[in-house]
């Protein structure tokens, strides 16, 4: 039985904290660990950096409380009463599907993808199939775009929640920790920047943790006459989805992280790879 989270579910402090705020106070992962004695295999981020809605803790689902990493090994418990969870929850029938053509005598490398699925191959499958390019002539209408930055890097934002009871949106904590963009794409006017998963099996990742797509936003924060532009780019079998989501727009210079206006995308789009 999973009892990662129980010895703070019982604790009369937290409780009062959950009760009276709707979210715990910013703790530590090792410290609560020891206090409570637990013998966790992993490391801490194996507990808190929870990318899907439906891999938090039982324990914390079933009293409707979810778990945000804060950076630093540390973690914050929200009350979902008083806090929308901030995980998508997509639905991929109305997706415009994509044509697309393998370019001229690159039959080769067209198999050398399909030889090699992982998730970084299959974004990179998509680019040269020309697919991000159509993506953009109908968000934005521009031709010229660029592959840009990627990879992990240490940033620190505030990180914002609305609360459902006072209608308000308070500052809860600093961000201060890695955080990871799988892609992003320049335009003249534009920075799309999107969070990538791929599942051989076809099935899952319509629940994907917010704070995927959006923490890599503050490393663009300095490009205020762009267009920030959030998408998840979505592999499923053999079939591709890639979802675009309103422009971005920072609070007071950090992230709301459960606006759920934020997570209904503007646009879906279909590639089947099998097709040609």
């Amino acid at each position: 039985m999973n009892t990662v989270w129980l010895p703070l579910l019982n604790d009369p402090r937290f409780l009062k904290e959950l009760s009276t705020q709707g979210h715990s106070t910013e703790r530590n992962f090792m410290e609560y660990k020891t206090r409570y004695r637990l013998r966790l295999s992993g490391y801490a981020p194996n507990y808190l950096s929870i990318d899907f809605h439906s891999i938090q803790s039982k324990e914390l689902r079933d009293k409707n409380c979810f778990v945000i990493r804060t950076g630093k090994g540390n973690f914050v418990i929200f009350d979902e009463n008083r806090f929308e969870k901030p995980y998508l929850d997509l639905d991929l029938s109305g997706a415009e599907e994509l044509s697309y053509e393998i370019p001229e005598n690159f039959e080769h490398l067209e198999d050398a993808f399909k030889e090699n699925p992982i998730e970084n191959s299959s974004i990179e499958h998509l680019w040269f199939l020309g697919v991000f390019k159509q993506i953009i002539g109908r968000i934005s209408l521009e031709n010229e775009c660029y592959i840009g930055p990627r990879g992990g890097k240490r940033s620190t934002f505030d990180v914002y929640f609305k609360d459902k009871k006072t209608q308000e949106v308070i500052k809860v904590f600093i961000y201060e920790g890695q955080e990871d963009l799988d892609y992003s794409i320049f335009t003249e006017n534009c920075i799309y920047f999107f969070e990538g998963k791929n599942f051989p099996d076809g099935r899952g990742g319509l629940d994907l943790g917010w704070h995927k797509v959006i923490f890599p936003a503050s490393r663009f924060k300095k490009y205020s006459n762009k267009r920030l532009i959030p998408g998840y780019f979505l592999k499923l079998g053999t079939v591709a989805y890639f979802a675009v989501f309103p422009d971005f727009q920072f609070f007071n210079g950090g992230v709301i992280l459960n606006d759920e206006k934020q997570f209904i995308p503007k646009q879906i789009f279909k590639i089947d790879l099998k097709k040609y």
